[in-house]
């Protein structure tokens, strides 16, 4: 900065100003967010870790990891746990189609207006639809019940360039995770360095046997999640090798969790009578 005096024989000053170095260096660093839908399968891996973290080396600060806790929720599907099948039947015999059918067939008795034939008839269509329903909703009350189960108690993660043992639900978007054999993943990561890792992921894509990783980008952006080598998603499990992932989407933003909806949708879909 160059300060003149009011006129020509004034003093005349020199002031350099260094810039805030740390300031700018921070603010370059500071990682893109993560939106739904970005094909990070399509992106190399050193984009991923620039656009995602800080210091791929560092993982995530303990600060930063409990704020997007907070922001996103936690690492789970969210269904309440456990099968009540009593209640699932009660829900299927007091409510919807068939509770029309019951007031229906009562009122019609009460008249006169039905045939000993046709009541029978009519208690039959009721006892199907009841046991249809409560069949198709128990079902998929226990297939998401054994997803939760599924669920590994714990995962291991680089924060603040120390590796940690948490809780698989307190995992977050961005994390560095690691895994070894027999680990089970609980989120859908990127993978960013690997160990000759085979991941066992037929409960995804009905594949059999394991199937190779590798962490080379895969170019397309309609890619098979078959075909996307360089990825892992809740639920694979680690039956070869090991290696390091930055974790992309949690909880029902996975694709165990779409899974989950599906299955849970199909619960409050109609009946045929």
């Amino acid at each position: 900065i160059i300060q003149r005096g009011s006129d020509w024989g004034g003093s005349c000053s020199v002031v350099l100003r260094r810039p805030n170095l740390i300031e700018d260096l921070t603010h370059k660093q500071q990682p893109k967010p993560i939106e739904d839908g970005d094909d990070v399968h399509a992106q190399s891996v050193e984009d991923v870790s620039n656009a995602l973290l800080r210091n791929p080396k560092l993982g995530l600060s303990n600060g930063s990891a409990a704020e997007l806790l907070e922001q996103y929720g936690r690492n789970e599907l969210k269904y309440p746990a456990g099968v009540n099948p009593w209640k699932i039947l009660l829900r299927h015999a007091v409510i919807g189609l068939t509770a029309v059918l019951v007031i229906a067939m009562t009122m019609s008795f009460a008249r006169q207006e039905i045939t000993p034939e046709r009541g029978c008839t009519l208690v039959i269509v009721i006892a199907f639809n009841t046991i249809d329903g409560f069949a198709q909703e128990y079902c998929a009350e226990k297939n998401m019940d054994a997803l939760r189960k599924m669920a590994s108690p714990s995962a291991k993660v680089i924060r603040d360039g120390r590796q940690l043992q948490i809780p698989c639900e307190e995992m977050v978007s961005r994390d560095l995770l690691t895994f070894e054999v027999e680990d089970i993943v609980t989120a859908n990561c990127r993978l960013i360095e690997v160990l000759n890792l085979e991941i066992d992921k037929a409960l995804r894509t009905e594949e059999a046997g394991p199937s190779m990783k590798a962490v080379e980008l895969i170019k397309g952006k309609d890619v098979s999640i078959r075909d996307r080598t360089n990825m892992v998603y809740s639920r694979n499990t680690v039956v070869k090798g090991r290696r390091e992932a930055i974790v992309v989407s949690t909880g029902m933003s996975t694709e165990i969790g779409k899974i989950s909806k599906a299955i849970s949708k199909s619960k409050t879909q109609s009946t045929t009578v």
